[in-house]
């Protein structure tokens, strides 16, 4: 393995909702006790299907029992499918199943809840329905949108010290040159990309926006960008050179310069 000039091994915090004076939050920590109960009802909903969830059959008024090894099954008040229940005189009959919707309702408003604690869209945990589009969706996620941003702003400082200690790992020298590192982040929200793109050309043409910051919202890459700024100083230069070769130079004394290859 390559030696590791720092001696020890380099470890960056991603400190989640850092705090002054206590220590950073989780970001699950406030729905862990909804997930819980959450858990609690699931482990109820299946104990009741395993000893509720069918119709469990009884038989009143049978005095003796066939003589088969299977007997057993009608004699003892033991929840089962195949079971059947013995009790005085009457007639067959079953009992109604356990509703199980009940578990299902009470586990659907504590999902609600860890939604709406953790700002995450509900269409995130049902897939039923239809889903949504266009401006219900923008207005859905809005809230998770903020929260990615808020936090992006916060863990990019660690992303950057990382690439520092990683130039620092491999031993190379522009560990020392990279002070002013930025970590570039894809856009969180849902837009469409007609909508993107005419927003940062608004921006663009009301002077917010540099042309190189332009691009970069609309997600370039900044070798892409590199290159389209190459190709523009080369356009731009071969223009200037057509330029001087159609505009006539003027002598000291009024007159027309020759050109060069015509003494």
């Amino acid at each position: 393995p390559m030696p590791n000039p720092l001696g020890k091994v380099p470890l960056v915090e991603f400190a989640n909702k850092g705090r002054l004076t206590d220590p950073p939050m989780a970001e699950h920590a406030k729905v862990i006790p909804l997930q819980d109960a959450v858990n609690k009802i699931v482990s109820d909903m299946l104990v009741a299907s395993e000893f509720g969830a069918y119709p469990q059959r009884y038989i009143t008024g049978l005095t003796e029992l066939p003589d088969d090894p299977e007997s057993a099954a009608l004699a003892e008040f033991k929840a089962a499918a195949s079971r059947v229940w013995l009790m005085g005189e009457g007639q067959p009959g079953q009992f109604a199943a356990t509703d199980l919707g009940n578990f299902v309702g009470a586990s659907e408003q504590l999902v609600k809840h860890i939604a709406s604690q953790s700002k995450t869209p509900q269409h995130y945990f049902y897939l039923s329905g239809q889903f949504p589009s266009g401006e219900s969706i923008l207005s859905a996620e809005s809230g998770l949108t903020a929260k990615v941003q808020s936090r992006t702003r916060a863990i990019s400082e660690a992303w950057e010290e990382v690439i520092r200690l990683a130039f620092a790992v491999a031993g190379d020298e522009r560990r020392a040159r990279i002070k002013d590192a930025e970590t570039l982040w894809s856009d969180p929200q849902f837009r469409t990309e007609s909508a993107h793109a005419d927003a940062v050309i608004k921006q663009f043409q009301v002077g917010i926006l540099t042309k190189r910051q332009a691009r970069e919202e609309m997600g370039l890459s900044p070798q892409v960008i590199r290159r389209m700024e190459q190709e523009e100083r080369t356009g731009a230069l071969l223009s200037a050179a057509a330029n001087l070769q159609l505009v006539p130079a003027q002598g000291g004394d009024g007159g027309d310069i020759p050109p060069a290859d015509s003494a």
